[in-house]
């Protein structure tokens, strides 16, 4: 990352809540503060804009809820929707069950492939330079993230030359770069005749700004499956107070979770994480014992360990929250790119 950082006229880096979240909680830092950290190093080796991938995860969040809308409104398959934002489960499926999953993989992209698709074609048609003059690095929880990067479906250009994400970089691989970096004192006062610049997406981050997350009910895995069935229950108004929502844990890392009126089940979504609890599904899958409409599977058997995580980000930005959408920000339907694997459809 540092030695492609002068090779471009601009340079942005990404940064994901719970890596702001990871490096905050091993510092003994607010997020804020956090964030600001974070921001001063970025800066100080010559990033021009630092962004909250949290705008990017709350399309993700709501195209998904859209996906499996329109699939229970127009199909009669009884084949989940699978979540597809995880790349190690994606790069399982596709190599040892492609035939049977592929098909019914969600085709909305991850809040990562969402702020790629923003930085090099919102940012840098707004700012009139070439998506291949722009360097972006986002710097993500997870190290599966660097395999989605490199995919033939997030990259530009004719020939696919240019990548929506140039460099990927995990939390720990940032804190450790935070190393013996010692941040400069913030200047007090605004200097005297000028104005202090207007809170916008561009700026937000190293003012410590950041949207968080956009549900109390979320779970750092990504949240998913909670907030689709929040999404559902939230338009059914008062009728949903007849509705029954049960949860069957089957282990800590696998839950099914019911909704029902009158005993009717009406749908059922599952919660799915590490490769045991995967194979396991995969066998009822193929004997067509998986009466599941969504689900939300994540590689990593310790995906709810980031549960820790998404509580103290919220500790620290739910005052955020309260601000709606950043000044500056694109609009809903800048970014709304679904394509994987099946194939790119903009919005």
């Amino acid at each position: 990352m540092l030695e492609s950082i002068p090779k471009y006229a601009i340079s942005v880096v990404t940064l994901s809540p719970q890596a702001v979240c990871s490096i905050a909680a091993k510092r003994s830092l607010s997020v804020p503060e956090a964030a600001k950290l974070i921001s001063g190093y970025l800066k100080s080796i010559g990033i021009r804009y630092i962004l909250d991938s949290s705008f990017a995860r709350e399309l993700t969040l709501e195209l998904s809820y859209e996906e499996w809308r329109e699939k229970q409104e127009a199909s009669t398959s009884e084949n989940p929707l699978f979540c597809s934002v995880c790349p190690g489960f994606v790069c399982y499926a596709e190599k040892t069950h492609g035939k049977l999953f592929v098909p019914l993989m969600s085709r909305v992209r991850s809040p990562q492939a969402i702020s790629g698709a923003l930085v090099k074609d919102y940012l840098a048609g707004s700012l009139k330079i070439s998506p291949g003059d722009l360097f972006h690095v986002t710097v993500m929880p997870c190290f599966d993230k660097k395999l989605e990067a490199s995919r033939s479906e997030f990259k530009m250009g004719e020939e696919g030359q240019v990548a929506e994400v140039d460099c990927v970089i995990s939390a720990s691989e940032l804190n450790q770069l935070l190393e013996g970096f010692e941040p400069k004192e913030e200047a007090v006062d605004v200097e005297e005749g000028k104005e202090e610049e207007p809170l916008t997406w561009l700026n937000a981050v190293e003012r410590g700004v950041m949207r968080g997350g956009s549900a109390e009910e979320e779970e750092a895995s990504g949240g998913y499956a909670e907030y689709i069935l929040r999404r559902y229950l939230e338009e059914q108004g008062q009728d949903a107070e007849q509705f029954t929502v049960t949860r069957d844990t089957k282990t800590k890392n696998m839950e099914i979770v019911k909704v029902t009126h009158n005993d009717i089940v009406l749908f059922s979504m599952a919660k799915v994480y590490g490769f045991r609890n995967i194979q396991n599904m995969v066998q009822k899958l193929k004997r067509k014992k998986f009466p599941i409409s969504y689900v939300e599977v994540m590689a990593c058997p310790s995906a709810r360990q980031y549960l820790m995580l998404r509580m103290l980000e919220r500790r620290w930005t739910g005052a955020c929250r309260n601000v709606g959408r950043t000044p500056g920000a694109p609009s809903r339907g800048a970014g709304e790119v679904r394509d994987h694997p099946k194939g790119r459809r903009r919005r």
